[in-house]
This record gives structure tokens, C-alpha cells and sequence, in this order.
């Protein structure tokens, strides 16, 4: 679904202020006609279970988003640490930015 370099790349923490900085990235996107990557981190590797699991709860905010805002967001979890693993994944994938909350 991602376009390279057509998307913005947004952490994902199941938080208020991830949603609130995912709202921020879909004005942004649907302004430079982008795309979203929610991207959620794990310290850990995850059994396959929990990994689907996982995947279920952040594919279901994607699809709402995408139904109700218009605008294609992709689910994707990584694992490693928050200090590096969003850099590596916006710069391995070529995201255009990276739209995250602070807390």
C-alpha cells in the first residue's frame, strides 16, 4: 500500500497523544496527497500469538481511521527500542516525515 516517499510515518502507542499526533499526520497527508504508517514498537520478539493479537488491535484503529478520514494508514510493528527503531524505519523506508506526540 506505502508509496515511496509518499508517506508519513507515525509511533503508535495506543495513547491519547499517538492519536492525537495521528489526527496532526492525516491533515498533513491528505494536504500532500500522502499515506500514513502506523508504527508500533515491541521491546521484545513476540510469539506469533501475541504478535497477531497485537496486529488485530492496530489493524482494527487503522481501518477506522482509513474508513472515516479517507486516507489509505498501514498497520506495521517492529521490535527494538523507540531511540532508534522509528529513525530505522523512516529512513529504511524513505518516509517523507515523522508526525509523534511527546510525553
Amino acid at each position: 500500500m506505502k508509496k515511496t516517499n509518499n508517506f508519513i510515518l507515525v509511533p503508535w502507542d495506543f495513547t491519547d497523544i499517538a492519536e492525537n499526533a495521528l489526527l496532526h499526520a492525516i491533515k498533513v497527508a491528505k494536504m500532500l496527497d500522502h499515506e500514513i504508517v502506523l508504527q508500533h514498537i515491541t521491546k521484545s520478539k513476540l510469539s506469533n500469538k501475541e504478535r497477531e493479537h497485537l496486529f488485530s488491535k492496530l489493524e482494527k484503529i487503522s481501518k477506522k481511521y482509513t474508513s472515516e478520514q479517507r486516507i489509505p494508514i498501514e498497520p506495521v510493528i517492529t521490535t527494538g527500542s523507540i531511540f532508534t527503531s522509528i529513525s530505522e524505519y523512516a529512513n529504511d523506508n524513505k518516509a517523507r516525515m515523522v508526525v509523534m506526540g511527546t510525553h
